[in-house]
């Protein structure tokens, strides 16, 4: 692997790749063999590497339709899967390692593709898998007896697996060492995979790893932050800390009843819980009505999911409240709660956090009341220096008079994927944005496929701030 330091990777992503609708011309027509092809293997390398920006997101959307313009012909489409999966297995940047796992949950896992056996498909399974688990910014696997990683107190930790007998680890350890007395906040962690220490087999799946050295660097949350680097890179990723990535959800709820109308909490924590989000904006929760058995939902949602929680009550309801909610992974440092119109009334929840602030709205089914909000919230976004991003059900589409008025103000982060109704998506009416002025740079966005828990799909993106 080639690798390539995260700050190099955010500054080749924000530049201007033009992809050339004009590239694939002709592809209709192709006739060639299939079974081995440089050229064309050649062709394929060229359009990822050179005219299309290195970001996952825009990956995975040209190769979508790259198979759809050769779905024609299966052995065409298939030579391009099979080379574009060896491709992203050994990826030039290090989130690339996600289209890797992109390739297996929409193509290698659901189609008939040639020469796909219930062998290799296994090991393809096994390792999107890993790869999906050490994506970074996730939280690093355990180190079973080997460490406790949890314990370790410091402002990052570097992993550093090796073999004693390994002359490139030899030197690797050594300027290992030259970087961590340069910069006391990072402690080493060394590992020799070459020992009698129990527990190393489970190591070797646990961070992936086929030869040595190789280092991770994990922030103060034990987040990976950076991945098969050498140990001379450390010092730029740790001076590049001026940035953060976090991770935002905005689900609708619906009280934590699911397609089922079933109300089950711990159903609803655990679709929170498996995509580790930072901060949760929840949308119509129940506080101590009688539907709900006169259970706080939102209590019980951070009880099973450990988080910080704030409620931002709408309207009295059924002998308690109804309205929005947020799940914070850090202490909030301030809070409050906006009326917004509406037939039915509706809040803007604003919570500081440290580096950033997130709302979290629920806007009105008529187009006039939405339409009223946007001046409202606009005018708190404008209060804050910090990252401001807005994230909630706005009942509306992407091309309404209220998305067009927002985007006066706002970048939407997310993209155009359904999210309602959950068992048969339709409709696009899910959003995180930032405010203008900002710097917010959006790193991935996904619907999750749940189609049970609520009547809305969660909606999960990923973005980097910068101070």
């Amino acid at each position: 692997m080639k690798s390539k330091l995260l700050i190099l990777f955010l500054l080749v992503s924000s530049l201007n790749f033009a992809q050339n609708p004009h590239f694939w011309d002709g592809i209709e027509a192709f006739d060639g063999p299939t079974d081995e092809n440089p050229v064309l293997a050649a062709q394929i390398d060229f359009y990822f590497d050179k005219m299309v920006a290195p970001l996952p997101d825009s990956i995975t959307l040209e190769i979508g339709r790259l198979v759809e313009r050769t779905s024609f012909n299966p052995n065409l489409r298939d030579f391009i899967l099979w080379h574009l999966l060896e491709k992203y297995r050994h990826p030039e940047y290090m989130t690339q390692d996600q289209v890797f796992v992109w390739l297996y949950d929409n193509y290698f896992s659901q189609l008939e593709i040639k020469d796909l056996h219930e062998t290799n498909l296994a090991l393809i399974r096994d390792k999107a898998e890993r790869f999906r688990r050490l994506a970074l910014f996730n939280v690093a696997p355990s180190l079973g007896e080997i460490a406790d990683l949890p314990s370790i107190e410091s402002e990052y930790t570097v992993l550093f697996f090796y073999d004693h007998d390994c002359e490139v680890c030899q030197q690797e350890m050594r300027d290992l060492d030259s970087v961590c007395a340069l910069h006391p906040e990072i402690m080493p962690l060394k590992i020799d995979l070459n020992s009698d220490t129990e527990g190393l087999d489970a190591i070797y799946d646990a961070y992936d790893i086929e030869t040595t050295p190789l280092i991770y660097v994990l922030d103060r949350d034990k987040r990976i932050i950076a991945k098969k680097i050498r140990a001379r890179q450390i010092s730029l990723v740790v001076l590049g800390q001026n940035q953060r990535q976090v991770q935002v959800m905005s689900y609708n709820v619906r009280h934590c009843a699911g397609m089922d109308m079933v109300l089950d909490y711990d159903r609803t924590a655990a679709v929170i819980s498996k995509q580790q989000p930072d901060v949760v904006a929840l949308q119509e929760l129940d506080s101590v009505t009688g539907r709900s058995g006169h259970r706080y939902q939102l209590a019980e949602l951070a009880s099973r999911t450990q988080y910080h929680s704030i409620f931002g009550s709408a309207i009295d309801y059924d002998g308690g409240k109804y309205g929005v909610g947020m799940l914070t992974r850090e202490s909030p440092i301030s809070v409050k709660c906006i009326p917004l119109p509406g037939e039915e009334p509706r809040v803007l929840l604003v919570v500081e956090l440290k580096d950033y602030v997130i709302a979290c709205t629920h806007l009105d089914l008529e187009e006039e009341q939405r339409l009223a909000s946007v001046p409202l919230i606009v005018a708190e976004a404008q209060r804050w220096q910090k990252p401001f991003i807005l994230a909630g059900d706005w009942n509306d589409s992407l091309d309404s008079p209220l998305m067009q008025e927002m985007k006066k103000h706002f970048t939407i982060l997310s993209g155009d994927e359904p999210t309602f109704p959950a068992d048969e998506p339709q409709e696009c009416i899910d959003y995180v944005a930032s405010f203008k002025g900002r710097s917010v740079m959006v790193l991935k966005s996904s619907v999750i496929d749940e189609p049970e828990a609520s009547d809305h799909r969660p909606l999960v993106v990923s973005v980097m701030l910068q101070f």
